[in-house]
């Protein structure tokens, strides 16, 4: 396949020059899907193995330990709603929780915001 690489502000694209289809490959994060947009239609191409496999392993069982702890929390709602007509979907999204868990984390940290439902252990 004959192709160019070109970098842009908002991600890269990859020109392929014998068909002449342009293919915008999102920039991974960890743990993420992968999506390769052609023209108007994005197409999911599963879920990226990029980063460093310690941080995405522990998000994982973060958010395996969230659901059994913090029953009641907006996340572990969201999970359990998305779940219940589908388990064999249990995997995938734990990967997507994983994900919204580490945002509501980082908000904790950085602005001190308490993600919605979850209960906090006074300090000791």
């Amino acid at each position: 396949m004959l192709a160019a690489r070109v970098e842009q502000k908002n991600g890269t694209y990859v020109h392929n020059i014998q068909t002449g289809i342009q293919l915008r490959r999102t920039p991974p994060a960890s743990p993420c899907s992968v999506s390769f947009r052609i023209a108007v239609h994005t197409r999911e191409k599963g879920l990226a193995r990029s980063g460093n496999a310690r941080v995405r392993r522990g998000m994982i069982q973060l958010a395996w330990r969230f659901l059994m702890f913090q029953k009641d929390s907006a996340l572990a709602q969201w999970y359990r709603q998305r779940t219940a007509n589908a388990p064999s979907t249990r995997k995938t999204l734990v990967v997507a929780l994983a994900r919204k868990l580490l945002i509501a984390l980082w908000r904790l940290a950085r602005d001190g915001v308490v993600p919605e439902g979850v209960r906090l252990r006074p300090a000791a």
